[in-house]
């Protein structure tokens, strides 16, 4: 006899640059009203992270999950409340939805986690967004050069290329998709296309409860609608705050120290944060534009991934997205500038 699911643990790895961080600040502030439909989203003392706020998959600890005492009297409590919701009301599945961004640098397995959970939840669930290769490889080019800590600041894809190969691995789908299909025997995979350019904001975090079978509440805060969470800033930005993290030549008697080009560094990010498309950039007199890579880049970048893109296609169970996949790999999407 089959045993009837009564709770599900949602795993949404990400990859990076595809709205997780915007997708947790959602969670969190509409938690209340998603527990009115069973679905519990883990924060502060119910989640391990200390940003309480979303976990970084990578950043946890290697090694088997069961040694993380903490980690065990969490999900042990989580599975508990899911347990209790479930039998509140029969006409749904108890949810818990945990946001961690993967990458090829993960510590542990896809096989270690899905078996973790299963141990409390009665079904596993991994959704995967996939974001297209040169619009991806622009925004963490950008998110380099926009911490101040990181040494990056090349706009330049070629620079990458040869030295950044983990930063590479980061997009390359298949391979990814492969490790969490392997990894995912007992629990299911949903891939969903990252959609660029939508108005609003909020799509793809309803895209991703849509999937789910639950209902998007009401955004609790319009900044959710009108703010992106790490924006892509002006060339003429971008370029500015790489001057600054370069230090000048060690006989500059000019050269600012780290605290004050840290400041100048906040300073210029703060006049960028949040300009909109179209308006005057304050780093000059032209409209401001976002930051991207050129045409011939984009190509490249779309070349240097198609093999991968190809077998990417073959994995993944479009479903409803058929004719986003189609265009998410369109070469006639790729635009000028």
């Amino acid at each position: 006899m089959t045993k009837k699911t009564l709770t599900r643990a949602v795993v949404h790895i990400g990859p990076q640059k595809t709205g997780t961080s915007h997708l947790a600040r959602y969670l969190t502030l509409a938690s209340e009203k998603l527990a009115q439909q069973g679905v519990l989203y883990p924060s502060g003392d119910l989640w391990f992270d200390e940003t309480r706020r979303i976990v970084k998959h990578h950043q946890l600890q290697s090694g088997p999950f069961d040694s993380n005492r903490q980690l065990v009297d969490t999900m042990t409590k989580l599975g508990e409340i899911a347990r209790a919701k479930a039998a509140q009301n029969s006409l749904f599945v108890s949810t818990t939805i945990f946001v961690a961004e993967t990458s090829s640098a993960t510590l542990h397995t896809p096989r270690d986690l899905g078996d973790f959970l299963l141990q409390y939840f009665d079904e596993v669930l991994v959704v995967f967004f996939a974001r297209r290769q040169d619009k991806a490889m622009a925004s963490l080019i950008a998110q380099r050069i926009k911490d101040f800590n990181n040494p990056g600041m090349s706009l330049q894809y070629a620079d990458y290329v040869e030295s950044e190969k983990a930063f590479l691995a980061s997009i390359d789908y298949s391979a990814l998709l492969e490790k969490w299909t392997f990894g995912t025997q007992r629990s299911r995979l949903i891939v969903v296309p990252y959609v660029e350019n939508e108005r609003d904001l909020m799509a793809s975090a309803v895209r991703f409860l849509d999937v789910l079978g639950i209902e998007a509440p009401p955004v609790p805060s319009p900044a959710l609608r009108e703010n992106r969470f790490n924006p892509t800033f002006s060339e003429v930005g971008l370029r500015e705050l790489a001057k600054v993290k370069k230090p000048a030549g060690r006989f500059s008697f000019a050269s600012p120290s780290a605290e004050k080009r840290r400041h100048i560094f906040d300073e210029v990010t703060k006049k960028h944060h949040q300009i909109a498309h179209g308006t005057s950039d304050p780093m000059g007199d032209a409209p401001f534009v976002p930051w991207s890579l050129s045409a011939a880049e984009k190509k490249q970048v779309l070349g240097d991934f198609a093999e991968s893109n190809r077998r990417f296609l073959e994995i993944v169970d479009q479903g409803e997205f058929t004719d986003l996949w189609a265009r998410w790999l369109a070469d006639d999407q790729v635009e000028e500038g």
